[in-house]
């Protein structure tokens, strides 16, 4: 998404800062055994934050969303492109 780590911890709301962290905080739930107190902790919210987000990226997913679709698989395919 073009933005440096520090953007994505940081305290922005701002829409091109907290879409990438929502999908960062689903795909760190989606494939990882962390639990949602940890993702507080590493994302430094609260827990309605993380869950309205890791929900947030889960609906659009369930609704088809196509551009969504397209990040969430090419940001899979380039964490996992390794491991196959």
């Amino acid at each position: 998404f073009g933005i440096a780590v520090e953007e994505m911890m940081g305290k922005s709301r701002a829409k091109p800062i907290a879409h990438p962290r929502q999908i960062a905080m689903y795909l760190a739930r989606s494939h990882t055994s962390l639990s949602f107190p940890d993702l507080e902790r590493i994302f430094e919210r609260d827990h309605t934050t993380v869950l309205y987000a890791v929900r947030k990226i889960e609906d659009g997913l369930a609704n088809k969303d196509s551009y969504l679709e397209m990040d969430i698989k090419r940001l899979e395919d380039e964490l996992f492109k390794n491991s196959k």
